[in-house]
């Protein structure tokens, strides 16, 4: 910035030598005639222009530093700010707008702060500087001067005040169309397998069209704002000659003091066409900045307390206290969950859909804050425990897989910086997947795709539990880890994590009950609270929901536990 002021007035000092040299170059005209001496002038003139330029290019680079130096800290600072938002806070925003103030809105802060910043500065000193220098050549031209200019000041204040919330709605429209794009290019199958493509357009068409007006506004008020500055200036300096023209001819001023006036109001000229272009280029950053700032400050709700507790070496005793939860502060998706998972024990949870149980296994790692009641291990609320630390012992394998756009060995390696090679093959095996990637052609450094498009559902999830199993976590998390495995694999995998559980607290939710051979309880949960627990045989022998659950389960499985 320092640097942008220093070229600022570089630029603005010597543009301002011009109409001086104009003057001078008038008198010799009128007086002495001297062919050398003019020759001299204008030399002056080429060389101070020579010299404003290098000032134009100084402030312009510092400017385009600025802008894009400041737009890369944005855009460090508003993903880092994302990474530490709870699940509720994505619950509540859709991931188009977050996507658009992300790319789009720090654009807009960039462009004005790389380009419009500077050329604002220094249209603002050079109209300082010209207002300064009237003082000078004389106090009647002043005076016209400064009624005029102030008349510019107020056209520039309407406009500014219909184009910002024009900005604003423009950068929210803007959020709901990357929305649109976003979920069509991601649900593209179903919208072509229900032959949605017709439908999918019409709905576009409406935020599109409504963007199209926005701009089409922001362009007419700008097509109107753009003739009447020029306009301005042009009536600026017919009332300059007009009076000045009559100052002259009373002999109030010389003609070479006008002809310097009239080479300042042409200076005049670019700054204030610029006006127009550069307002809306500002208003389009406040918006931005605003939407940006909105939501990175809207609050971490999860976040470490003061003098958190790192626990290194944990038993992996997980209790839950009288836990609640409702999402959004709505119907309560648990309730009042009392529950004691002892060290090393592996515990199945299973349920119709919406009983809760996914909600349950999000809790722990702290993805959500419980609304009442606390979730301790080892004896610690977790809410007192850093998070780092307490996610760091814990093993996850999410029924919807996501990987990253890079190769196998990096989708594995994910958590784990460092990793060799053959710890990687090692949890590969044991997901049952070493020999389909043995089979690529360039083995674990194949690359699978956006969001692993080239791998099946059943490989991606025994890529996720490879994943979960070489960060070596005290509890692993199993949220229906297994659910596009076919049978005789899943029996494989079952067979190599019987040894892995051992000594690892273990959750495994299932809508398949072959699962539970690897259990040594079962929790059964209906409407967010637990009706039954206890072994597979306990349950079978109560005749109760689990029993209902199994027996319907087998009917349409002719596979025994």
């Amino acid at each position: 910035m320092l640097i942008l002021f220093f070229g600022v007035i570089i630029s603005t000092y010597f543009k301002m030598q011009i109409p001086q040299l104009i003057n001078i170059i008038t008198k010799e005209l009128v007086t002495s005639r001297e062919v050398s001496t003019i020759f001299l002038l204008v030399l002056g003139i080429i060389i101070v222009t020579a010299i404003s330029g290098i000032g134009d290019y100084i402030f312009h680079y510092a400017a385009k530093l600025v802008g894009t130096n400041t737009a890369a800290a944005i855009r460090r600072d508003f993903l880092s700010s994302m990474q530490k938002h709870s699940f509720s806070f994505y619950d509540r925003n859709n991931s188009g707008q977050i996507i658009a103030r992300g790319t789009g809105d720090i654009e807009a802060v960039r462009i004005f702060l790389a380009w419009g910043m500077g050329e604002l500065i220094f249209g603002v000193f050079l109209m300082v500087n010209i207002v300064y220098r009237f003082v000078f050549i004389s106090q009647y031209l002043l005076s016209i001067i400064t009624i005029m200019i102030p008349f510019i000041v107020v056209i520039g204040f309407i406009f500014a005040r219909k184009q910002r919330p024009l900005s604003l709605e423009r950068r929210n429209k803007f959020g709901e169309i990357a929305e649109a794009i976003r979920e069509n290019i991601v649900g593209m199958k179903v919208v072509r397998s229900f032959h949605r493509e017709k439908y999918q357009q019409e709905k576009f068409a409406l935020p599109n069209r409504e963007f199209l007006e926005i701009n089409v506004s922001r362009s007419r008020n700008r097509a109107i704002f753009v003739p009447m500055m020029t306009l301005a200036v042009g009536i600026i300096t017919g009332v300059t000659f007009l009076f000045g023209g009559g100052l002259v001819m009373e002999g109030k001023i010389a003609i070479n003091e006008l002809m310097e006036a009239y080479a300042l109001l042409i200076l005049l000229v670019i700054p204030t066409r610029m006006l127009g272009a550069l307002v809306s280029m500002g208003l389009e950053a406040l918006a931005g900045f605003t939407r940006i700032f909105a939501m990175m400050n809207s609050g971490i709700e999860i976040k470490d307390v003061r003098n958190a507790l790192t626990m290194d070496d944990i038993q992996g005793e997980i209790k839950l206290e009288n836990v609640s939860f409702s999402y959004n502060s709505g119907r309560p998706t648990l309730s009042n969950v009392t529950l004691t998972i002892r060290s090393g024990e592996v515990v199945a949870i299973v349920g119709a859909a919406g009983s809760g149980k996914s909600t349950l296994i999000n809790l722990i790692p702290r993805f959500y804050d419980v609304s009442k009641g606390r979730i301790t291990i080892d004896g610690v609320d977790i809410k007192k425990i850093k998070l780092q630390s307490l996610r760091s012992n814990i093993g996850i394998v999410h029924q919807d897989t996501f990987l990253f756009s890079s190769t196998i060995k990096e989708n594995i390696a994910l958590n784990t910086p460092g990793v060799t090679i053959d710890n990687v093959i090692r949890v590969a095996k044991i997901a049952k997947l070493h020999q389909f990637i043995s089979s690529l052609p360039n083995k674990y450094e194949t690359a699978v795709g956006e969001r692993g498009v080239t791998l099946s559902g059943g490989q991606k999830q025994r890529l996720a539990i490879a994943r979960a199993l070489l960060v070596d976590p005290k509890i692993l998390i199993l949220d229906d880890a297994t659910s596009s495995i076919d049978v005789d694999t899943e029996y494989e995998i079952q067979e190599e994590l019987k040894s892995i559980l051992k000594d690892r607290t273990t959750l495994i939710i299932t809508q398949r009950l072959s699962a539970i051979r690897l259990v040594d309880r079962i929790i059964v949960l209906s409407d967010g609270k637990i009706i039954e627990t206890g072994t597979h045989d306990e349950l079978l022998a109560n005749n109760g929901k689990y029993s209902q659950i199994y027996r319907a389960h087998f009917r349409s499985e002719d596979a025994p536990i």
